[in-house]
C-alpha cells in the first residue's frame, strides 16, 4: 500500500464526509494543519539547502489566493512512485500536490489528465492508476466550502530534480461534496519551488 495512496484518501474521507456540514471543525483542523511528513524520521530530512525560492501563482476563477510568505519548513516528500507537496501561508491558505506514476522520476515533462477524486473510494488505497490530486484550502469563511480540488483538467510536472519542482495545471475544480455540475470552477496554477528541504523515504533511489 503506497503512503500517497493513504494520505490522499485521508484528505477526501474527511472532505467529502462533510457534504451536508457546512461547519466541520475536524475537516478544517486537518486541513490546515495536515503533516505530511508524520511518522517520517528527522534524520531522512535534507537540511543542508540554500535558501529556499518558492513562486506560487494559483488562481481560482481568475481569483489570484495569497501565496506569498510561505512557510519553508517541510515542504516536499519523495516517496516510491509518489510525490507530495505542501505549501502553507502566513494566513494558512494551503495547497496541496500529490502525483502517483511509477514514471514519476524518470519522465519529464509528465503529463497527468486523471485526478484521484475520480476513482471510488473504495480504490483510493489500492488504485495505482497514474493519478494527481490538488487542492486547496481558503480559510476566509472557515468552513469546508473553502476547499476547492482539481476535478478535470491537466496537470504537469515540468521539472523535478532535488533542488528544483516546477508544477503547471489547469482545469475545473469543485468543493467537496458538490455534484451540480454548473457549480465549477477555473482552476489553474504555476508552481516553481527551489532549494527546498526534502523528506526523501523511496526505497530505491
Amino acid at each position: 500500500m503506497k503512503l500517497a495512496n493513504v494520505i490522499i484518501v485521508l484528505i477526501l474521507c474527511l472532505c467529502f464526509g462533510c457534504k451536508d456540514k457546512p461547519e466541520n471543525k475536524e475537516v478544517i483542523d486537518f486541513i490546515k494543519d495536515i503533516d505530511i511528513t508524520h511518522g517520517i524520521a528527522d534524520d531522512e530530512l535534507d537540511t543542508s539547502r540554500k535558501q529556499p525560492i518558492f513562486n506560487v501563482d494559483v488562481s481560482l476563477n481568475g481569483k489570484k489566493v495569497d501565496f506569498t510568505q510561505l512557510s519553508t519548513k517541510e515542504n516536499v516528500v519523495f516517496m516510491d512512485a509518489g510525490l507530495n507537496i505542501k505549501l502553507v501561508n502566513k494566513n494558512k491558505n494551503v495547497c496541496m500536490l500529490n502525483f502517483i506514476s511509477d514514471d514519476l522520476y524518470t519522465t519529464i515533462p509528465n503529463s497527468f489528465t486523471f485526478q484521484s477524486v475520480n476513482l471510488p473510494m473504495n480504490q483510493q488505497l489500492i488504485s495505482e492508476r497514474k493519478r494527481s490530486h490538488i487542492q486547496v484550502y481558503i480559510p476566509e469563511t472557515n468552513t469546508n466550502k473553502d476547499v476547492k480540488i482539481l476535478y478535470t483538467g491537466e496537470a504537469i510536472i515540468q521539472k523535478l530534480t532535488e533542488d528544483e519542482i516546477e508544477i503547471t495545471f489547469q482545469g475545473k475544480a469543485r468543493t467537496p461534496g458538490e455534484t451540480e455540475p454548473e457549480k465549477l470552477y477555473d482552476f489553474e496554477g504555476h508552481i516553481n519551488i527551489q532549494d527546498y528541504n526534502i523528506y526523501d523515504i523511496r526505497h530505491n533511489k
